[in-house]
């Protein structure tokens, strides 16, 4: 399955029809349960009571995740923070307006501003962005933090993390030239195992971060299946975007 632009990253299938909320859908497979206070960034977007997808703090009073986590909706969402689980505990924040940059596939990134502002304490802090222009070497590794399946049958109610390698460009393009993601653009990560299965994003996953040294390097946008091999998964660059996520936060 494949993801990109809703509000949660949407899988979309093996032949990757057109857009769909089960086309965006992402969680984490093959990852291991870990605890808010590591990853105090982190926030789960709500949607009818569900899990739908992931963002993270950048500043007091805003998330940043996927656009079409927003696109796709068909209710209201809210966000909980400070909680290791996306159905219990930490605060629960309304969202006052959204913006996204774009319309395209590889414009994937929105900013939400909160009503009630984010208490900072050691399960809500922000996270900084990749500067303008910062690169990532193939081969780096990265942490994808999210509450998405862990399989495309199994579901997680407390957080997951997996460390993933991001891969160079050209590998990429070869193994989406024939589907809907197609071209790898700028503005684009392809993070993930080629050759190794198990380890991946998955459904619900979108909007969540890629951590490197501490920093967010990338926002989980789309992908094909939870663990195939073969299957990487494409992230929105921060770097590319920066200037545009720090305007947006400044507002």
């Amino acid at each position: 399955m494949f993801f990109s632009l809703i509000t949660t990253l949407i899988f979309i299938s093996h032949v990757l029809p057109s857009y769909s909320e089960s086309s965006f859908e992402m969680k984490i497979s093959g990852g291991n349960a870990v605890r808010i206070k590591d990853y105090p960034f982190q926030v789960s977007l709500l949607h009818r009571n569900n899990q739908w997808c992931s963002g993270t703090i950048v500043s007091k009073s805003h998330v940043l995740t996927a656009a079409h986590c927003i696109v796709f909706a068909s209710s209201y969402l809210y966000i909980r923070a400070g909680s290791s689980y996306w159905n219990k505990g930490g605060s629960i924040h309304s969202i006052v307006y959204n913006a996204t940059y774009g319309k395209k596939l590889n414009e994937d990134l929105a900013i939400l501003r909160v009503w009630a502002h984010f208490n900072f304490d050691e399960t809500r802090q922000p996270i900084s962005i990749f500067y303008r222009d910062e690169v990532i070497s193939p081969g780096t590794m990265g942490t994808v933090i999210g509450w998405g399946m862990t399989s495309e049958t199994t579901s997680s109610y407390q957080l997951q993390a997996v460390e993933l390698p991001s891969l160079d460009r050209n590998k990429c393009q070869l193994i989406f030239k024939d589907t809907i993601i197609g071209k790898i653009v700028d503005g684009e990560i392809c993070v993930g195992y080629i050759n190794k299965n198990n380890k991946n994003i998955c459904q619900g996953d979108s909007g969540g971060p890629l951590v490197i040294d501490q920093r967010q390097a990338g926002i989980v946008s789309m992908g094909r299946g939870c663990g195939y091999p073969n299957s990487p998964a494409i992230f929105i660059d921060t770097a590319y975007y920066n200037q545009w996520i720090l305007e947006q936060i400044s507002l």
